[in-house]
């Protein structure tokens, strides 16, 4: 597994997340052919206080075609503290086999009255030619620390 921190908490090698940057997409392997799949996960997130989650989003939501039925998918694990024994990664039935797909899709409330939360993104393709992408990913959550419809933005630079 890879790790950068900075951009998220590990990936097995197979997601490019610099071209463009900040993109998801299969690794090249040779000129104008992608691995076949890749998981990254993210880095861990904190909504400030025991939290409602609401929402998984992430675009863009309809992929290529070429890259077959639910070729971009997540997972989404939360825990009561920074360093949970596991991060159990669920879908939204709450079970660890199935997957939030198509863009915009409830998250179980399973998850609610956690405080920390990490998403792992799922990409794959059966066809070496095209790859699917996500360029954005967003949770909606409410917190006493951000009620709703307000935003949370945390870890910024000057």
């Amino acid at each position: 597994m890879n790790q950068n921190q900075s951009k998220y908490f590990d990936q097995d090698g197979n997601i490019d997340t610099a071209n463009p940057a900040g993109d998801l997409k299969l690794m090249q392997v040779a000129t104008s052919t992608y691995a076949d799949a890749g998981i990254l996960t993210s880095s861990t997130f904190d909504t400030g206080s025991p939290s409602t989650f609401y929402s998984l989003t992430f675009n863009p939501g309809a992929q290529p075609p070429q890259t077959g039925t639910d070729s971009a998918k997540f997972q989404f694990a939360s825990a009561t503290t920074t360093s949970p024994t596991s991060w159990n990664y669920l879908g939204p039935d709450g079970t660890s086999g199935t997957y939030y797909t198509g863009g915009v899709t409830s998250i179980n409330a399973v998850h609610n009255s956690d405080q920390f939360f990490r998403y792992r993104v799922f990409l794959s393709s059966p066809n070496h030619n095209y790859t699917p992408s996500i360029s954005d990913v967003a949770v909606t959550f409410a917190s006493s620390c951000v009620p709703p419809g307000q935003v949370l933005f945390s870890g910024l630079t000057n």
